[in-house]
């Protein structure tokens, strides 16, 4: 961690039983730091009010969405530039001084990046048109967490998509698929939070009953056509994440080789890393790149891949 960020915490109320592990983790990161720079201020917050995330269901869309909130209110404290939404399946590739050198440009910009595209949809014998069906998140108002309820959240492919309840396909926007992954300019924040032009909150509406719609909200944002323009998006992937080799609907778990694939074209992060569960290729893959940032230099070539 460093002083020059805030860092924002969601601990799914599912795995609440963590919450004095974590706090007790925070106090030693806070007090390594406060010997290292002298600081006093503890920026690492948890987040109060937490979620049952459900897998596939908009109670992660809504996690992100009052994370947002409330970053902004810690703002004032913080001075934050640049909203980054990562998981403990995240790592960052550079140094967080060269990822501040990388992002001062677009701080200036008010640049934020989503990366995402049209997309082929289909309503096929396996797969059904995920912005016609219904899906409701039932975790979100539980007053306790119900894991067979998780049948309404099931990945595509369902026997019998006949019995699902359908609704319209806006006309008002067009629906793109994206990563949920950003990383967001404070004032594309503070739009999307207050949405003084309602585009973002009617989105946020449609998408409450929708299954995955993390994938949709961003991408449909950055490109429906009443959004406010003079804030900029960049469409390049700044997250690298393999689709192509992992199971279905989920992406790989990254190795050493997939590690350097993404140092060297550029990326700031990558994902996914199994957490605790790491076998010995993502071990030795992390390890790669705590050594690799301990000897990067701000001129370095691949810090200038990341640049253009």
């Amino acid at each position: 961690t460093t002083q020059k960020n805030l860092y924002l915490v969601h601990l799914d109320q599912k795995n609440l039983d963590s919450k004095e592990n974590f706090e007790k983790l925070a106090d030693e990161i806070w007090y390594k730091q406060n010997l290292s720079d002298g600081s006093d201020v503890n920026n690492i917050v948890l987040m109060k009010n937490s979620i049952f995330v459900t897998w596939g269901g908009f109670s992660l869309l809504l996690t992100s969405l009052y994370g947002m909130a409330l970053s902004l209110e810690y703002r004032y404290k913080y001075k934050w530039d640049f909203w980054i939404n990562i998981s403990p399946s995240d790592m960052p590739l550079f140094p967080q001084n060269e990822l501040l050198e990388l992002l001062n440009d677009s701080k200036n910009s008010k640049l934020s990046y989503i990366s995402g595209q049209r997309y082929n949809w289909f309503n096929s014998e396996r797969h059904f048109d995920r912005r016609e069906a219904f899906f409701e998140d039932f975790n979100v108002y539980n007053a306790e967490y119900e894991p067979s309820k998780k049948k309404f959240l099931e990945p595509l492919g369902f026997s019998d998509k006949n019995l699902l309840l359908k609704r319209r396909v806006p006309t008002a926007f067009e629906i793109f698929k994206s990563e949920f992954w950003v990383i967001l300019h404070w004032e594309m924040v503070e739009y999307i939070t207050l949405s003084t032009d309602n585009v973002a909150r009617l989105l946020t509406s449609y998408l409450s009953m929708s299954m995955i719609p993390d994938e949709f909200f961003f991408g449909t944002l950055a490109c429906h056509p009443n959004r406010k323009r003079s804030l900029p998006i960049s469409s390049k992937a700044v997250r690298f994440v393999n689709w192509k080799s992992g199971l279905e609907g989920h992406p790989k778990i990254l190795g050493l080789n997939d590690i350097k694939e993404a140092l060297d074209e550029g990326f700031l992060f990558a994902r996914k890393f199994p957490g605790n569960e790491g076998s010995n290729e993502t071990e030795n893959a992390a390890d790669f790149l705590i050594e690799n940032m301990r000897n990067f230099g701000l001129e370095n070539e691949r810090l200038k891949r990341a640049k253009e």
